[in-house]
Parts: structure tokens; C-alpha cells; sequence
């Protein structure tokens, strides 16, 4: 950098690098007398350093307002962003007195070097025997496409200049990309009632768990009681780009009593989502009882005991037909919809392991909600007389 130091600057300009695949590097472009060099400027992260002599260079394209692009040794090229490319590009031009040419249409900022036209022709080694022909006719395919796509772009831009309309881009479908990524089936459970007393005191102790598409969520425990009310909804996202739920939409819901060494099975049941449409403008609840059955043969089970062994070493009578029913509503919404902020949120149960085959769609994380769920406190220090605390917790969001 030393030898570029003491040469004359003819300019220099604030500037943004691109090059595909790789992140934006903001810097700056200075121009010398025989080469010209791009260097990021960005606190140390970014160490880009582009540099291209005069005599390297074969052509600089600004008929784009804000995008300088810059052909050298014929196979590569730099792209910068200015505010205005012009300027750059009359630096440039004048400096290095490149010559005009008409290539950028009627906006006349196209420019070559003039070295170009004194170079030889050099004749290139295509190989021997038949190598020889296919890379001729790799190399005449190449120079004819890059040939029609230089001839198109003239047309085009004389065109535009005379009046004519280009003919207007194919207009492509659209994704509302946060409304998809909106959508989330909710599952209200309401009630249960005539559940099977699983404790000795002839009660239970139950709570439900919810299966869907590998997420799983869990209500709260109510306490003895064979009739629970909990009135708890949760949501889960519903797979991009369905317009309907099919057969593998099934939710699965499972009640426990809730024990301190090992929870019980109390029954099972699932909802049938087939049919329904997660695009409607207006959400449709569907609420009814369900009748609690026996864990299907196969199904995995977690933590509970399987075919009531517990029930038939402490209760005489044996096993127990399971009775009950369940109270349970569901629609699909969006996260915009009232019960999305009380809603409980599931965790992973199963991971899908075909996901990244599916369509995906991504949104803005600003549009994204924040949830922060305060459990419990701690060693808290006592501050009243009487050895305690009345603490309560402040939860705020700072703009950094």
C-alpha cells in the first residue's frame, strides 16, 4: 500500500462492495493514475481489498443510476453501489481517458479502454482430436450468447428511448408471507367430566397433554377432582402451505393423574382435522365431547402406567373400563387472534426429519411477538419486620 500512497489520487468515494454470496462490505473506492483500489472500512470486521490496474481493466458500465460495475481481465468483474455512480465514472473516464461508447444506450456511460483495441490477437489452444471441436463450440456458444445479450440491451434501451413500452415483466403469484406464518390451529380444552378415580381417596389428580405434527403441550393439574374445568387453550403452527388439513392433521389428547413417583393413564382420545381449511377469512369453531378410550396398540407411551398396572396390584377389583369424556373446541386463526396471547405454547416432541424438503416461508421478526413467562423467584431477601417480602416482578422492554 505504500507504492499506492505515492502515486497521484485522482478521486476518491464512499461506496458499498457486493458480490454474490457474500455479505455487503462498505468502504471506499480510490482512484490513482494507474490503478484504482477498494478497501472495506469497517471497524477491523471486514478486511475486502479489491485492486485492478489501469491496464488490467477492460470496460465500466454506470448505465445503472446507482451500481458502477467494472470488467477486468476479461473474466471478472466489480461490482460497487454509490449514491451516484456518475461520478466515479466521469473520474474514471477522464483520468484513465477511457473511450465512450454507445453500448449503455441513449445514457452514453458505457466506456472502454482504449489499450483493448491495441491488443494482439491471441490464438487460444483448444486441445487436440476431438476435445479440440467441442471446446470450439463451447467457446462460439459463449461469445454468441454474451454477443445477443450486449445486442438485446441496445435494442432495448433504444427502444425505450424512441417511446416504445417494453413489454411489462410476467406477473408472478404472490405469498403473504407473514399471514402464513401467522397461522396456528388453537385447541381449547374446556372440561371433563365421570373420570376414573385413580387415588385412594376415590379422586384424581389429572391434567391433559396435546400432540400435534410432533409439538406437545400440557395443561395445568387440578386436584382432586373427577370432573376438572380448565378452560386452557394453546396454539400450534399449522405446516406451510397447506390450504387444508389432510389425515396427518390428528391431535392427540391423553389425561394423566398427576402422582409423585409415577403419573397414571387415565384415557386418550384424538380430533380428526381432515377437511378444514386454514385460509378462511373467518376462523370456525368446532366444539364437542369426545369420549375418552384406551391408548391405541403401537403408540409410543412416555411416563405412565401401561394397562393400569399400579390400579391392579393395589386395587383388587382389577382393571377398570375406561370412562369419561372431554370437552375440547378447536379453529384455526392467526396470532393476531385475542386467545393467541393467553395461549400456551407447545415444545418439540418429535423432530421432522423431512423438514427441510417442505416449503418454508419466513417473515420479519419484527412482526414477531415476544413472550415472557415469569414462574417463580428465589432467595429473595426479607425486608418487612417480620422476616419476608412482598415481592412482585416489573418486566419491561428496552429499545437499545
Amino acid at each position: 500500500m505504500g507504492a499506492k500512497s505515492a502515486e497521484k489520487e485522482l478521486g476518491a468515494f464512499d461506496c458499498v462492495h457486493t458480490e454474490h454470496g457474500k455479505a455487503p462490505s462498505v468502504g471506499k473506492l480510490t482512484v490513482f493514475k494507474t490503478s484504482l483500489v477498494f478497501k472495506a472500512e469497517m471497524f477491523g470486521f471486514d478486511s475486502t481489498t479489491v485492486s485492478i490496474k489501469r491496464r488490467d481493466l477492460d470496460s465500466v458500465d454506470a448505465t445503472s443510476m446507482l451500481t458502477l460495475k467494472m470488467t477486468y481481465k476479461e473474466t471478472k468483474q466489480l461490482d460497487l453501489q454509490f449514491t451516484k455512480s456518475k461520478l466515479p465514472y466521469r473520474c474514471l473516464v477522464d483520468g484513465w481517458k477511457l473511450k465512450e461508447s454507445d453500448e449503455g444506450g441513449a445514457m452514453g456511460q458505457f466506456a472502454l479502454n482504449e489499450k483493448l483495441n491495441t491488443k494482439s490477437v491471441t490464438t487460444k489452444d483448444h486441445g487436440e482430436g476431438l476435445d479440440k471441436y467441442v471446446n470450439m463450440a463451447k467457446e462460439y456458444a459463449n461469445e454468441s450468447y454474451e454477443d445477443f445479450n450486449n445486442k438485446f440491451k441496445k435494442v432495448l434501451h433504444e427502444a425505450s428511448r424512441l417511446g416504445a413500452k417494453i413489454p411489462p415483466t410476467p406477473r408472478l403469484p404472490t405469498i403473504d408471507c407473514e399471514e402464513v406464518v401467522s397461522r396456528c390451529l388453537f385447541v381449547k380444552i374446556h372440561k371433563a367430566e365421570n373420570l376414573l378415580s385413580m387415588d385412594s381417596d376415590g379422586a384424581s389428580d389429572p391434567f391433559v397433554t396435546i400432540t400435534y405434527r410432533g409439538l406437545e403441550a400440557t395443561s395445568s393439574t387440578k386436584s382432586h377432582t373427577l370432573s376438572p374445568e380448565w378452560d386452557e387453550v394453546f396454539h400450534f403452527r399449522t405446516p406451510p402451505g397447506k390450504e387444508e388439513l389432510d389425515e396427518e392433521d390428528t391431535v392427540e389428547l391423553v389425561i394423566y393423574d398427576r402422582d409423585f413417583a409415577l403419573n397414571d393413564f387415565i384415557g386418550y382420545t384424538k380430533l380428526d382435522l381432515s377437511g378444514l381449511r386454514v385460509n378462511d377469512a373467518k376462523p370456525r369453531h368446532k366444539r364437542e365431547w369426545k369420549k375418552l378410550e384406551v391408548m391405541p396398540k403401537g403408540r409410543k407411551t412416555d411416563f405412565f402406567d401401561i394397562n393400569h398396572m399400579k390400579e391392579k396390584l393395589m386395587f383388587w377389583e382389577g382393571e377398570r373400563p375406561i370412562t369419561g369424556q372431554i370437552e375440547i373446541e378447536t379453529w384455526v386463526g392467526n396470532r393476531h387472534d385475542q386467545e393467541f396471547r393467553v395461549a400456551g405454547v407447545p415444545t418439540l416432541k418429535t423432530v421432522d426429519v423431512e423438514a427441510d424438503k417442505k416449503i418454508a416461508h419466513y417473515v420479519d421478526p419484527v412482526t414477531a411477538l415476544l413472550r415472557v413467562e415469569v414462574k417463580r423467584g428465589r432467595n429473595i431477601l426479607p425486608l418487612d419486620s417480620d422476616g419476608a417480602s412482598d415481592p412482585y416482578c416489573e418486566v419491561a422492554l428496552v429499545d437499545p
